[in-house]
């Protein structure tokens, strides 16, 4: 329910525990990590370009289908 309210960064932070108020949790200051210690920000960003890469990629491969199918329907016409 989190993830389509939010998406993925609605799931980084849990909100669990007693609130501290007004001042810092001793000396801990909020880290993007998972539970193997990966910077879960530079994963993500990763994986945002990989996917804008991969939707271009589709993207010219439907072009490039469609005018391969363009051509042979011209020369069947001939």
């Amino acid at each position: 329910m989190k993830y389509s309210e939010g998406g993925a960064e609605a799931l980084l932070c849990e909100g669990r525990g007693r609130k501290v108020s007004g001042r810092r949790a001793k000396g801990r200051a909020p880290r993007n990590v998972d539970v193997n210690g990966a910077d879960v920000s530079a994963e993500l960003e990763m994986l945002r370009k990989r996917n804008a890469y991969l939707e271009m990629e589709n993207e010219f491969l439907k072009k490039l289908d469609a005018l391969v199918k363009e051509r042979v329907e011209r020369e069947r016409s001939k």
